[in-house]
């Protein structure tokens, strides 16, 4: 048996992994990851979502976050405590007005909507970001939009529509931006070379400053989990994650609605899960 977790940085993706369904929250999970930070252990959160929108389940990340935050897939690392953006990487203005252009010629049925540092900008209401406060989603014609924040471009239509938009703007543009998906509907693009995985070197160094060499441990169920899982030094999975998820991961554990991250650490534990 492990008495410490020492070293250990769990990275979680948030829907489909650390959520049960409907992005409820599992207690199982809370409960495990707070013995796991008492003993020395370091849990944050890998997520498409902005900080704006964490909470749309309840609190999450106060309650179990004991590391800074990644979200909007790499674009920026997040202090809850201090509420501060650390290390933002920007999708240039010119390259998500040409991605707008374009959909509304080719695309007009596909919605679209932008994260920003002051909070989410549409030209109407987009998929599950119905509800937030009205603070952090502005709805305005896209010429009112600030301009030099803008961390991802998300459009949300049928799973035919998006990913023939996809296609079609890597052959319009080229290789100008990230492209990913937290589901078959929304495509989600970010700037070039900005993923979950860019942020591991991140968090690396950010504890090797500390004198803490760190083991991050990835969990992930989707496609923009994939390089994430990839560059860990050890990837995790729940069962109900996609099949080319589970072929680059080290272990493929419960169901997220079982208690995905509670699996991890009760195996780390028990040493079934070398670390």
């Amino acid at each position: 048996m492990r008495d410490n977790f020492n070293g250990i940085l769990i990275m979680s993706d948030l829907d489909g992994t650390f959520f049960g369904k409907h992005a409820t929250i599992i207690p199982r999970n809370v409960e495990a990851i707070k013995y796991f930070n008492s003993k020395g252990g370091r849990f944050t959160i890998a997520s498409g979502r902005m900080h704006a929108n964490l909470s749309v389940a309840g609190e999450v990340a106060p309650v179990v976050a004991n590391a800074p935050l990644s979200l909007s897939n790499g674009s920026y690392v997040y202090d809850f405590t201090a509420k501060e953006i650390i290390d933002p990487v920007f999708l240039a203005d010119d390259i998500i007005i040409a991605m707008i252009d374009f959909a509304k010629k080719h695309y007009p049925e596909v919605s679209f909507r932008v994260s920003t540092t002051e909070g989410f900008y549409s030209e109407e209401y987009v998929g599950a970001y119905k509800g937030l406060p009205e603070t952090n989603y502005h709805i305005l014609p896209m010429s009112e939009w600030p301009h030099g924040n803008w961390f991802k471009l998300v459009f949300s239509g049928t799973k035919e529509q998006t990913y023939a938009l996809e296609q079609d703007l890597k052959n319009e543009l080229g290789p100008v931006a990230e492209f990913c998906r937290s589901g078959h509907r929304l495509l989600e693009i970010q700037a070039k070379d900005c993923t979950k995985a860019s942020r591991i070197p991140w968090f690396k160094d950010y504890y090797k400053k500390q004198g803490i060499d760190i083991t991050v441990i990835a969990c992930g169920d989707f496609d923009n989990d994939k390089e994430m899982l990839a560059a860990a030094d050890i990837a995790i999975c729940p069962s109900n994650a996609l099949d080319t998820v589970k072929e680059i991961c080290d272990y493929c554990l419960c169901d997220h609605t079982e208690g995905l991250i509670a699996d991890i650490i009760e195996k780390i534990e028990q040493g079934i899960i070398k670390v």
